[in-house]
C-alpha cells in the first residue's frame, strides 16, 4: 500500500463526530460547538478524500456519471442491462454492469443526468481468513454456511478502485456465486413510488444475460 492508498483508507475512516468531541472533550448530541467542528471536519476530510481520488484516478462524490462509467469499464466490468427512466431533474439511466472473470454485478443510477446518484457492487468473496483485519475489506453482507464465503455489497460511488483493490489484497473474488446477496435493481423513482420492489427486481433479474443470471443464481 503506497502513501496515497494509506490517507485514502485513513480519510474514509475518518470519523468527523469522533475527532470533534476529542477536540471539544464535549459530547456531539448537546454541544452546539462540537457540531460546528464535526461539520468543518466534515467539509475539509471531503475536499482531502475527493483531491487524494482525484489523483488515484478514482470515483468520488461530485462526479460525473460518464467519467464513472469510464472508471468501470477500464476496471473491465461490461454493461449487461440498461434502462431510462423519468426522474425528478429529468431523464435519468440506471445501469448493470457485470465483471466476468470477478463475477462482480454494480449498478449505477444517474441524478440529474449528469452526475452519480448511488453506486452499488454486488459479489462473492473468499477472504483470507488469516488475515486479522478482513472484515474491513468485507463491505455489508454475511458468511454462507461454510464460513468461508462472503455474499456482500458496497457503495462504490466514492473510492471504488481502492476498495476493489483492498478486496484483492484481502482475499479474492468467487465467479460462481454460492449465496446470493439482495441485490437492488430498482431506480430511485421505483424505491419512492413502489411497493412491488421484489417484482421489479424478479423482472430485471430475468432480462440480464443468461451467462450472468446462472453465474449470480446460487
Amino acid at each position: 500500500m503506497n502513501y496515497n492508498d494509506e490517507l485514502i483508507e485513513h480519510l474514509l475512516e475518518y470519523n468527523v463526530i469522533t475527532e470533534a468531541e476529542k477536540i471539544t472533550k464535549q459530547k456531539y448530541d448537546t454541544s452546539s460547538l462540537t457540531q460546528r467542528v464535526a461539520a468543518c471536519n466534515f467539509i475539509i476530510r471531503g475536499k482531502k478524500l475527493t483531491k487524494e481520488l482525484r489523483a488515484n484516478m478514482d470515483t468520488y462524490k461530485g462526479m460525473r456519471f460518464l467519467d464513472f462509467v469510464n472508471v468501470v469499464m477500464y476496471q473491465g466490468f461490461k454493461p449487461v442491462y440498461n434502462e431510462t427512466f423519468k426522474g425528478r431533474e429529468g431523464t435519468e439511466v440506471f445501469l448493470v454492469y457485470y465483471h466476468p472473470t470477478k463475477g462482480i454485478a454494480l449498478t449505477v443510477e444517474s441524478f440529474g443526468g449528469q452526475l452519480v446518484n448511488r453506486a452499488v457492487m454486488y459479489y462473492n468473496w473468499v477472504p483470507n481468513q488469516m488475515d486479522g483485519d478482513w472484515q474491513r475489506a468485507a463491505g455489508s453482507g454475511k458468511l454462507d454456511s461454510t464460513g468461508l464465503v462472503w455474499a456482500g455489497h458496497c457503495e462504490v460511488g466514492e473510492a471504488f478502485k481502492f476498495k476493489l483493490d483492498l478486496m484483492h489484497r484481502k482475499g479474492f473474488f468467487a465467479q460462481q456465486w454460492v449465496l446470493q446477496p439482495y441485490v437492488a435493481l430498482w431506480n430511485y423513482m421505483e424505491a419512492k413510488m413502489s411497493k412491488e420492489l421484489d417484482m421489479i427486481n424478479k423482472k430485471k433479474m430475468s432480462m440480464l444475460p443468461e451467462d450472468v443470471r446462472k453465474a449470480m443464481m446460487a
